[in-house]
């Protein structure tokens, strides 16, 4: 009698087999393609100029981190009158650090101290 071999037992044979002998890569390898991650520049790395500011500050980018904090939800967006955000760091911006600093378990101070900036040019 002769004996025929599953065609189950035919592929799985050769999936094991194509595993066997591909390649292997470590785990930390890019796919081919894509740039290399150390590279990428961090967009809110020109926040670490923002460090010090306090309520009633006036500093060039306080309105760039003003669209930050409304993009994750701390602040709103500015009325129609005016269609963007100011450098003025005013009582807005303070409340909504200090919602960002207690969310983040930070020293909540509504000031924009090292440890907060620091939190907020951090990888998400």
């Amino acid at each position: 009698m002769a004996t025929t071999t599953s065609p189950l037992v035919v592929v799985l044979l050769a999936v094991v087999t194509a595993i066997a002998v591909s390649p292997v890569q470590p785990a930390f390898a890019l796919p081919a393609g894509l740039p290399d991650i150390k590279s990428l520049t961090n967009p809110w790395s020109a926040f670490k100029n923002l460090s010090g500011c306090h309520f009633g500050d006036e500093r060039q980018g306080l309105g760039k981190l003003k669209d930050y904090l409304w993009h994750f939800g701390y602040l709103s967006y500015p009325s129609s009158s005016s269609p963007s955000f100011n450098d003025l760091f005013d009582a807005d911006m303070e409340l909504a650090i200090k919602m960002y600093q207690g969310n983040f378990g930070l020293d909540v101070t509504g000031d924009l101290d090292a440890a907060t900036v620091s939190q907020m040019m951090a990888p998400r």
